[in-house]
């Protein structure tokens, strides 16, 4: 963060409130006036402090903390961020609900049921968060009728909800179960653009005032495009489909998006004219390799059994955080492509989120990719002794 207070110190404006008293006094003497009783208990200087001294605090330190960090990208933040991106022709993203299809069973066929419009279907606790989606229109059983797809929406603008299969399991109605596959999705959730990602978008367009396409410019159009952090978007530049080409790989947060998003991506690239001269750009998503995670934990004795059983399910979907599948935890160091996944590093971020998990001993290897990240096939999590 910018030291703007230095700013008005450089300028000899005093900052701090005995400071800008004694200044004060100097003006007062400079002026001819002679300050008998400069005691801090004296009522004038008391009356001085309270009509002069206090408010001129106040608008110094409202232009200290507040107003100064508005005249900078790197500080400036809400409308005023806004304002800035708005001289690069950049707006803040508006988020989107999830939206996608669910698979509801009924056990019992033998008469005709609705399911109205509006009833949720929730996960299970996820480190106490429960994620919710929504019936959009009612669900009509026919007689005879056992299973039948819906589609549900998060109704919040969210990337939370685009979950992995099977999250979305429970509903509050005798008889009926829910379940979903891992392309359950038809629109992604989308959470409104934050301060750091409208600020890095800005930055982004300063390479596209170049003639020529670089990484930048091009991770600039993808990422607005596709509605995903810049950071997201990676680049394979050893000529994939011969000189001249490339390729970009959106990792997409959480469950895997519907295929329309890489289509109108590439349609924007290569049909409106968003590419260099002589570029062959292809996006793509980033492809994932699955693995079977196994582990042993070792829980504080003091824990009662119950307990254990609610924490091993916890320190699963923790793990299954890791591995991008949902975003209840902070704190984890989440796969990435070109890196190594580190287990042991896990393992203390696990520790530190459960402060009755003693040891967990993964089985596994560090992963190390290249142009891909790890999925999960499953986690299974053992319970030591």
């Amino acid at each position: 963060m910018a030291d703007f207070e230095r700013f008005f110190t450089d300028q000899g404006i005093p900052t701090t409130k005995d400071g800008m008293t004694e200044s004060f006094k100097q003006i007062v003497i400079d002026e001819g006036s002679t300050v008998s009783n400069d005691s801090r208990y004296s009522p004038f200087w008391r009356v001085i402090s309270a009509i002069v001294v206090t408010p001129a605090m106040w608008l110094l330190q409202t232009l200290i903390s507040s107003i100064a960090p508005q005249f900078y990208l790197k500080t400036a933040t809400g409308a005023y961020l806004d304002d800035w991106a708005a001289n690069y022709d950049v707006t803040r993203n508006i988020g989107q609900p999830t939206i996608g299809t669910l698979e509801f069973h009924r056990y019992d066929d033998t008469q005709a049921r609705t399911i109205v419009a509006g009833t949720a279907i929730s996960s299970l606790p996820i480190n106490n968060i429960v994620y919710t989606v929504y019936l959009e229109e009612d669900l009509v059983f026919d007689a005879g009728v056992a299973y039948k797809n819906a589609v549900v929406s998060s109704v919040v603008n969210s990337s939370d909800t685009n979950l992995a299969a099977g999250y979305f399991n429970q509903i509050d109605e005798a008889g009926v179960s829910v379940d979903h596959g891992d392309n359950w999705i038809s629109q992604i959730g989308v959470s409104d653009e934050t301060d750091e990602e409208l600020r890095e978008r800005v930055r982004l367009r300063f390479n596209r005032l170049s003639h020529y396409h670089t990484d930048g410019v091009y991770r600039s159009i993808i990422s607005e495009e596709a509605d995903v952090p810049p950071a997201n978007v990676f680049f394979q530049h050893d000529a994939p489909r011969g000189p001249g080409t490339a390729n970009a790989y959106i990792l997409f947060p959480l469950a895997v998006p519907q295929a329309s998003v890489l289509t109108r991506v590439n349609k924007h690239i290569r049909e409106d004219g968003h590419h260099g001269h002589g570029d062959d750009v292809m996006v793509f998503e980033m492809p994932r390799q699955g693995i079977a995670v196994t582990a042993t934990v070792f829980i504080n004795n003091e824990v009662i059994e119950l307990e254990r059983e609610r924490m091993r399910a916890e320190i699963t979907q923790a793990i299954r955080a890791a591995f991008r599948e949902n975003a209840a935890y902070t704190g984890l160091t989440l796969t990435q492509p070109n890196s190594r996944f580190s287990f042991t590093r896990l393992s203390g971020e696990l520790i530190r989120i459960f402060p009755d998990l003693d040891l967990i001993e993964f089985d596994n290897a560090d992963i190390y990719t290249e142009m891909w990240v790890p999925s999960l096939n499953s986690v299974t999590l053992n319970m030591g002794a």
